[in-house]
């Protein structure tokens, strides 16, 4: 087990030369994993143990993107039907695209990798806390690494009410849509 703060600088070349066994990150990385002589696969984040059913992935909220209409829109049928429609032809157009002929057949170096972007692709989850970074959630376990520290029940004691607060007032203003 290794740390270093900037992946793309320092674990990445190492993973591309051979010197490092695992590389974790996202699909866009395969690009760069091209380059390597060395063959590599394709692996899903490992269960917790034996007792967890389903595999579960997430979305980095780094690199997903989300919409926001604001509430004073105008005219919010042509806004709806405008982003249903692009929706629509992007789930028909650029996802067959990027995951047939990018993840698939030039990203993949085996059958089992392919079978894992399967996996993978079919367990996403929204995870809301992380995405709307509550209370400074979305970088908690990052900054504690980042601070080489272990104490995470204690730190996250330390943010709790803001996370609940926050994740609070997000709920309301989804109550507020409804009405």
């Amino acid at each position: 087990m290794s740390f270093a703060a900037n992946n793309e600088d320092v674990l990445k070349p190492m993973f591309i030369a051979g010197q490092a066994l695992f590389d974790f990150n996202e699909f866009h990385a395969i690009e760069q994993l091209r380059q390597m002589n060395t063959d590599f696969g394709i692996l899903p984040i490992p269960l917790y143990d034996e007792k967890q059913e389903n595999y579960y992935h997430t979305i980095n909220p780094h690199v997903g993107s989300m919409l926001v209409v604001p509430t004073d829109c105008p005219d919010f049928a042509r806004v709806g039907y405008t982003l249903d429609t692009l929706g629509a032809e992007s789930k028909n157009i650029l996802t067959p695209a990027y995951y047939d002929l990018y993840l698939k057949t030039k990203g993949a170096r085996d059958d089992a990798s392919e079978a894992t972007i399967d996996l993978v692709l079919s367990t996403l989850r929204y995870d809301l806390g992380y995405m709307y970074n509550w209370g400074t959630l979305a970088d908690f376990t990052l900054q504690l690494v980042n601070n080489k520290k272990t104490d995470l029940a204690s730190s996250y004691n330390k943010i709790e009410k803001t996370i609940q607060k926050s994740m609070d007032k997000a709920v309301a203003n989804y109550i507020k849509l409804d009405q």
